[in-house]
């Protein structure tokens, strides 16, 4: 293949590990998107960043089992990294954590029937308007760029 275009989402899993830091994993995106530039050199790359997600905790209380989720304190910082490598070496990064309303936006999107219950992937409805959103976002690059 050769693409013109390819794009890396990542960071939801990364945000959800408990041994990632900024620097790994800025480090495993370099060697990302260094293996792509070596082999499709004339590729554009564009990066997305994860919107907020939670962590599912579980917990026993009167012999029942509990569920609830906790904020993912590692989001932001997922977010800013992929956004820092995207400025530091010239690559377009589609904000999706901000498009996706940001901090506190996932109970809305959970609540909209847009994510799933475990407020980490999303309905067949959510993923069908980031795709949409995401296709505005190129297309409307372009129409700017040719004029």
């Amino acid at each position: 293949l050769t693409p013109h275009l390819i794009i890396i989402s990542m960071g939801t899993n990364e945000s959800v590990s408990s041994t990632i830091t900024s620097e790994l994993l800025y480090s495993q995106i370099d060697q990302l998107v260094s293996s792509i530039r070596q082999e499709i050199p004339q590729a554009l790359i564009l990066l997305t960043t994860p919107a907020e997600n939670k962590i599912r905790r579980r917990r026993r209380k009167n012999n029942r089992r509990r569920t609830y989720y906790v904020d993912n304190k590692h989001i932001t910082d997922v977010v800013e990294t992929i956004k820092q490598y995207g400025i530091d070496h010239n690559i377009a990064v589609w904000d999706w954590y901000t498009i996706s309303g940001g901090k506190g936006s996932c109970e809305t999107w959970v609540k909209e029937r847009g994510m799933t219950a475990d407020r980490i992937h999303y309905t067949a409805n959510g993923y069908t308007l980031q795709g949409n959103l995401l296709y505005n976002s190129i297309h409307n690059a372009y129409e700017k760029h040719i004029r």
